[in-house]
């Protein structure tokens, strides 16, 4: 190629490129020439450019960075940047840059030439990869993590069924003035506390009982207004802001009553003991995609119109160290934990289809935002609770299949006392012996869900395929909505939550069986 076509190449390489070209002088890095990428990047008209420095026109993390390019306009080597540059624009954004410098024989005088490439682009699907790959590790996180919930749960759960059935059956026997009633009332109270516990391991699990149902936030809070008073000390203040005519959503009101008491009291802990203010304020939000990306577990939530209650605090705030940990269980920045708190709520509202976003700095307090999509079903009205026929007793035999001993001796004792025979079973196998022996006797089977060699659900369909007409009522420490999955329509009459207690036995046996005449 001859001097005069490698001038003639260079010249349109400079004018056509995309990426920006600048010729500076080593020393003062001041512009001597830009092409039009330059301008049309920086925004700079050409003249303009040609009045600036790097330093001027260029921002990196480094000050001594342009010391490096200074030396670089002198040097044979080319200079390749690594991440840290940004260019200036006229409008005052700044543009992620790819850098390289090296030197150029020029007359009279050798120049630098720069080489800026616009990486924009890039630096966004980086980052949007980066934050992929949070949202996952979380999710992940998460989900093994409710697995183990889950099972822990279904354990803890066996073991209350058998001491809330002792503790009842105990007192049973006992009379009203007894000194031993008081502390077998107490076994009954702290069983129920544990129950509610093992609820919020259910609720972190994302596999919490839920009773669906068109409700108002704003309602919701006022009915535990008096509850959130008393849960928070004196020197906290509680403000309300909401909206009386919405909005409306879907959603569990035990399970979001615990939302909201969870996000105050953390809110009031972190005012500590000084004097501050915890607001409580409900409305309608449209969420675009930009707002559910920003939350906790958008799990791609479709764009549109939720509920969205707000918890504001005028705390001590977090850093970004602690709102990258706050959902972890058992995470806490107090000096003693209480358990799951904060990864209960995600669970809940992660059983809810919604998402939860999060603002705060050291020293600015903290505000949590929940997001559950609205609905036009209308809300329903209250209904008053039917009382249960506490005299109703019943007859015959009832067959109890549980892998678990102590299950099995509450649950026999407890259905004596109602009138029933009990025959007892120890897993689905044996369950099935027992019901081919005493077929005819038989009016109901209460057999556990998850049990080895048969479960629970085995244990039914072989039941209606050997033509049993009569009640099977699963019980399980799993949630209900975990183990109806398992069934096809028709297989079992009801469900019954372990723990229970004998009038909730009594209440679904009664409801289950037909009059009973010996």
């Amino acid at each position: 190629m001859t001097p005069g076509h490698e001038s003639e190449v260079g010249r349109c390489i400079f004018r056509e490129a995309h990426d920006a070209i600048l010729i500076v002088q080593p020393g003062s890095l001041r512009v001597v020439d830009a092409n039009p990428s330059a301008q049309r990047i920086s925004g700079y008209r050409r003249k303009q450019l040609l009045d600036l420095t790097l330093q001027e026109l260029m921002e990196s993390a480094n000050a001594e960075d342009f010391s490096t390019l200074s030396r670089a306009c002198e040097s044979t080597s080319c200079f390749v940047s690594k991440d840290g540059y940004h260019l200036k624009t006229v409008a005052g954004a700044r543009v992620p840059i790819h850098l390289s410098i090296s030197r150029i024989h020029t007359e009279p005088e050798p120049m630098g030439l720069l080489i800026a490439r616009d990486i924009t682009k890039q630096t966004q699907a980086e980052e949007e990869r980066r934050k992929l790959e949070l949202q996952m590790q979380q999710s992940q996180r998460l989900e093994s993590l409710g697995v183990m919930a889950g099972g822990v749960a279904h354990d803890f759960n066996n073991l209350l069924t058998g001491i809330l059935g002792n503790a009842e059956l105990a007192g049973f026997n006992l009379p009203e003035d007894a000194p031993m009633r008081a502390h077998l009332d107490q076994i009954i109270v702290t069983t129920h506390r544990a129950a509610d516990l093992v609820r919020q391991l259910l609720a972190y699990s994302g596999h919490a009982r839920t009773q669906m149902k068109p409700l108002r936030l704003a309602q919701l809070v006022r009915e535990i207004t008096q509850l959130l008073r008393v849960s928070t000390s004196r020197n906290v203040v509680m403000n309300y802001r909401l909206d009386p005519e919405g909005p409306v959503c879907k959603g569990d009101p035990v399970q979001l009553s615990q939302v909201i008491m969870n996000l105050v009291v953390n809110a009031a802990e972190a005012i500590g003991s000084k004097p501050g203010i915890v607001t409580l304020a409900t409305r309608v939000q449209h969420c675009d995609r930009a707002l559910l990306g920003s939350c906790y577990l958008d799990d791609q939530l479709p764009e549109g119109s939720y509920a969205c209650l707000e918890v504001t605090d005028t705390g001590c705030g977090m850093d970004s160290a602690t709102l990258a940990r706050i959902f972890e269980p058992f995470f806490t920045t107090k000096f003693v934990g209480r358990g799951l708190g904060l990864s209960a709520v995600l669970g809940i509202i992660r059983g809810h289809q919604g998402a939860i976003q999060i603002e705060s700095a050291p020293g600015k307090g903290c505000t949590f935002r929940v997001y559950i999509p609205t609905t036009d079903e209308p809300v329903p009205a209250p209904v008053r609770p039917v009382p249960s026929d506490v005299a109703w007793r019943g007859g015959g035999w009832v067959l109890v299949v549980d892998d678990e001993k102590s299950v099995r001796l509450a649950a026999r004792e407890l259905l004596e006392r109602l009138g029933f025979q009990v025959a007892l079973a120890n897993d689905g196998e044996e369950g099935l012996q027992t019901y081919v022996q005493k077929a005819k006797l038989v009016r109901a089977v209460l057999v556990d869900w998850a049990m080895p060699r048969m479960n629970g659900t085995e244990m039914a369909r072989e039941l209606r395929k050997l033509g049993a007409k009569l009640p099977v009522i699963i019980t399980s420490g799993f949630d209900e909505n975990v183990a109806m999955k398992t069934f096809e329509p028709g297989e079992i009459t009801a469900f019954l939550q372990k723990p229970y207690s004998s009038e909730e036995l009594r209440a679904l046996l009664s409801k289950s069986l037909p009059s009973w005449n010996a």
